[in-house]
């Protein structure tokens, strides 16, 4: 005699039979069989999300440094030239795609 007890995330039915006693533990391993069976998701560092984007080319763009404090002795050309967004060099592409692997 066999009866259903319920189907796996892969879509098998899960059958019990006369002589099988399933615990509520090992009936919720059976069901998440399938969890174990898929690629766990990467986690984004969300420090270098907040610092890094991706350009409309692919190419990944930074902010560029010393803009923050101690404006006044700085003159107004290299102010304009530290607003604007930079490419980040090729050697560090890499390590940027390693932080973000979904970017």
């Amino acid at each position: 005699m066999q009866k259903q007890l319920g189907t796996c995330a892969d879509g098998d039915v899960i059958l019990k039979t006369a002589k099988q006693k399933f615990t509520k533990a090992r009936l919720k391993a059976r069901l998440k069989l399938n969890y174990f069976t898929t690629m766990p998701k990467l986690k984004t560092r969300r420090a270098a999300a907040k610092r890094f984007r991706r350009s409309g080319s692919g190419k990944i763009m930074r902010r560029k440094a010393f803009k923050n404090h101690l404006l006044e002795r700085k003159d107004q050309d290299r102010k304009r030239k530290l607003s604007k967004v930079a490419v980040v060099h090729e050697s560090d592409v890499r390590n940027v795609e390693r932080m973000m692997p979904y970017l």
